[in-house]
């Protein structure tokens, strides 16, 4: 693995902790959007509308606790909410 993706992945776990794995997955959709609709006029309509409903859903709920989001993972921050 590349020097530059192993310090990446080390300062986006570092900054966010357990959070990285929804930085993570926000960041395969981003990808995943463009890769799955090739060259079609909806890829960049589709990215915006993902991307505002996923700020409006930050905003709206004051970010996301695992617990909220995949139930099973709520360990990871059960210490903050205590």
């Amino acid at each position: 693995m590349p020097l530059n993706i192993i310090l990446s992945l080390t300062t986006l776990v570092a900054l966010h902790g357990a959070s990285a794995l929804k930085v993570l997955t926000i960041m395969a959709l981003n990808f995943l959007i463009p890769t799955a609709f090739k060259g079609s006029l909806l890829t960049p309509i589709l990215t915006w509308v993902f991307n505002g409903i996923v700020l409006f859903m930050n905003v709206t709920f004051q970010g996301y606790l695992f617990e909220d989001v995949f139930p099973p993972l709520a360990f990871l921050v059960r210490s903050l909410n205590m």
